[in-house]
């Protein structure tokens, strides 16, 4: 005689056996890894997280449009090289590539866009730009990290972790490196150039000629240029 399960025991068995399997892929999930259909197996991912000053853009990952503005996080992100392009009218494409390694955040903490006019607007000098050029710590970091250069390398000082780390080198000597308003992206002089990079090196522009004897200082996203003779300067890196 033939031995047949109870509708109710199969059910039981089959609400079993689904616990057991979600519970298995939320653990996986918790550490990281996500199911890869081409491979047929579990693989561990990273996450990309975009920071900076809230605005809208067209944002492309490895070529595909995404539904997102800046700041944004992308979570499941599998191992490898990916590229991501932003774009917004009047102002140069931002590209950056970088490998993702498994279970690892990479993060560029400050995206900034560099309108395509790059034009310093000429301003009246005054008390308040006199005290931005006379109390400009542009070297200092908010969380007091130090950026410098040594000879033609750039380099910062972690105040938190107490290490040197290597930023740049250039085939000839750097000066007067300074951090931009947000802390991540820097200004620097090479080759008679005062110079934009952002925090990872990947997009760099000449903003205009230094000549010694000339200062830059920043405040608000504001970079503010004096020239040896007095006269005054202003580029503006906010979307208002």
């Amino acid at each position: 005689m033939k031995s047949i399960l109870h509708p109710r025991v199969v059910f039981e068995l089959f609400l079993i056996t689904g616990f057991f399997i979600v519970g298995v892929y939320t653990v996986l999930n918790v550490y990281g890894y996500k199911y890869n259909i081409q491979t047929r197996d579990f693989e561990q991912v990273g996450i990309i997280d975009i920071g900076g000053e809230d605005f809208d853009a067209n944002i492309f990952f490895d070529n595909v449009k995404l539904d997102k503005k800046i700041p944004f996080v992308l979570k499941d992100v599998a191992p490898g090289l990916h590229h991501i392009r932003i774009e917004k009218q009047g102002f140069f494409p931002y590209d950056v590539s970088f490998l993702v390694s498994p279970a690892v955040v990479v993060k560029i903490d400050s995206v900034v866009m560099m309108p395509q006019n790059l034009v310093f607007t000429d301003i009246k000098n005054s008390d308040f730009t006199e005290s931005i050029f006379r109390d400009n710590q542009g070297n200092l970091s908010a969380k007091g990290d130090n950026i410098y250069v040594q000879n033609n390398e750039i380099w910062i000082r972690d105040s938190l972790l107490g290490v040197n780390k290597f930023i740049s080198r250039f085939n000839k000597p750097v000066s007067h490196a300074m951090f931009f308003s947000d802390d991540y992206n820097i200004l620097f002089v090479l080759e008679d150039n005062l110079n934009f990079c952002d925090q990872i090196m990947q997009n760099c522009y000449k903003l205009r000629s230094f000549s010694e004897g000339d200062q830059f200082a920043v405040e608000d996203k504001k970079i503010f240029y004096k020239d040896k003779y007095g006269k005054v300067s202003v580029l503006n890196l906010s979307y208002e």
